[in-house]
Order: C-alpha cells, then structure tokens, then sequence
C-alpha cells in the first residue's frame, strides 16, 4: 500500500498536493481530539495520516528543488 499511496501522489499536481496536504492535517487534528475523549477505536489512522503528510512533504520539496 505504501508504494500506492506514492505512486498517487506523484501523479497529483502541487496544488492538489497542497490540498491533500491541509486535509490531512485537519484529520490529524480532529483525531487528536477523538482521542483524548476515547471515542477513536483505530488509534493507529493517526500515524498512518502523519505519515502520508510526510510523504506528501517529501514530494512538494523535491518538486521544488526540481524546478
């Protein structure tokens, strides 16, 4: 899955990117909070969301330093 989620994102332009990006930081957000009332049962989508924010993080820059 996690070639998958790359290979997506690399066909994606910067401004969907940066789009995808936001997303996800407002579901990191959200889920911190869900977690500190307990009502998230997948702890584990927290880390799966940073992680592909990294990703996406990763690509932005190497697309800017591409250009």
């Amino acid at each position: 899955m996690k070639s998958n989620n790359i290979n997506v994102y690399k066909k994606m332009s910067v401004q969907d990117l940066e789009k995808e990006l936001k997303a996800l930081q407002e579901t990191v957000f959200k889920l911190r909070f869900k977690k500190v009332v307990e009502e998230i049962k997948d702890t584990t989508q927290s880390k799966k969301a940073r992680k592909q924010i990294a990703q996406i993080k990763t690509l932005l820059r190497q697309q800017a330093t591409q250009e």
